[in-house]
């Protein structure tokens, strides 16, 4: 499945971290991005929240747009939508 961010398409399939990680560089329009730094700090702004919430719903329909906010970075939200990307010991 893959769902537009401008012109460029957004691959939502894999684990929720290559997802995250996908639509955050399509959203910011930027590669690659740092997984431990916020959305905000990245250069994010409320449009740019909205447009990436909208776009993961399509894989996690229940996500709301305030676990950006509690969950600011790739890694964090990857691991709360279900996947840490950490390698195991």
């Amino acid at each position: 499945m893959t769902e537009q961010a401008g012109s460029r398409p957004v691959r939502l399939e894999g684990t929720p971290y290559d997802v995250v990680m996908a639509v955050w560089s399509a959203v910011l329009a930027e590669e690659p991005i740092d997984q431990n730094v916020g959305f905000f700090d990245l250069g994010a702004t409320s449009a740019d929240v909205l447009s990436a919430v909208e776009m993961l719903r399509c894989r996690w329909p229940d996500l709301r747009v305030v676990d950006i906010f509690l969950h600011p970075t790739v890694h964090a939200l990857a691991a709360f939508l279900g996947d840490d990307p950490r390698p195991n010991p």
